[in-house]
């Protein structure tokens, strides 16, 4: 049985874990769909694309950030939600820590008053 710590660790690996998949999940289905072949299912699918008039493509190309700019600031969103998670995980262990604490003081507490 893992202690109360390691079970906390676990946890927040667990959560991490979590929230790096669903913010580089395409990315990495789409590695792994390049790397082996018989694993393109894994790829992620392109989404569906509006129909503009003839005349905008022009315009729009022009004021679009080329991909790598947008996976960037994507990215750059992706790291401040992470790191805001991690913020919350690591107050989260924090209470549970002190929790734990205050759960073995009063044990303590109780096992001298049987005693007693």
């Amino acid at each position: 049985m893992l202690s109360p710590n390691g079970l906390l660790i676990t946890f927040g690996i667990g959560v991490a874990t979590t929230f790096a998949w669903q913010s580089y999940g395409d990315a990495a289905r789409q590695i792994i769909a390049n790397s082996y072949p018989q694993l393109a299912w894994l790829a992620p699918r392109p989404a569906p694309s509006a129909h503009s008039a003839p005349g905008t493509i022009g315009l729009a190309a022009q004021a679009a950030p080329s991909p790598d700019q947008q996976r960037l600031n994507a990215m750059s969103l992706d790291l401040d939600a992470m790191r805001q998670n991690v913020d919350r995980i690591a107050i989260t262990q924090e209470q549970i820590t002190r929790s734990v604490d205050q759960l073995g003081v009063s044990q303590e507490w109780l096992t001298r008053e049987i005693r007693n």
